[in-house]
């Protein structure tokens, strides 16, 4: 699920929609999505260090929200679906500025939220884990 919907390639620079390759992603992870009960998600838009602050939050929730979009034309329910913005301050990785960490800067993170009843709190999962929670043991 992590390569999925927080796989790189997903934006070009200053645009906001998604490429082809990563909208097949986000139906894949989609149908995942739509098989487990109860999880919210957490889209977090961001933006690499090119042009000014205020733009690239806004361009880093523009990617965010197109992300929600999508997986609601996929049958994700959009009210499970939160969306923020970071911008440029958290870039992908610490390696010094190159056009390829730049391009990586460009994305949406996906957080996976697991709504826990029984103890009546929330608690996140990074996507990374998320595939070991849908395939963990199955209550008999």
């Amino acid at each position: 699920m992590s390569e999925l919907l927080n796989s790189d390639n997903q934006f070009s620079l200053n645009d906001f929609q998604v490429t082809p390759k990563y909208l097949t992603r986000l139906a894949q992870a989609a149908d995942l999505i739509k098989q487990v009960d109860e999880v919210d998600l957490l889209l977090v838009g961001h933006a690499d260090i090119s042009g000014q602050q205020q733009n690239n939050y806004e361009l880093a929730l523009k990617r965010a929200e197109t992300v929600k979009h999508w997986l609601g034309i996929y049958g994700v329910n959009p009210a499970t679906i939160t969306t923020l913005t970071q911008g440029s301050l958290t870039p992908y990785s610490d390696e010094p500025d190159s056009r390829s960490k730049r391009h990586s800067d460009r994305r949406v993170e996906a957080i996976i939220i697991d709504i826990n009843e029984e103890k009546s709190t929330k608690q996140s999962h990074a996507l990374s884990s998320w595939t070991k929670i849908l395939n963990g043991p199955k209550e008999q």
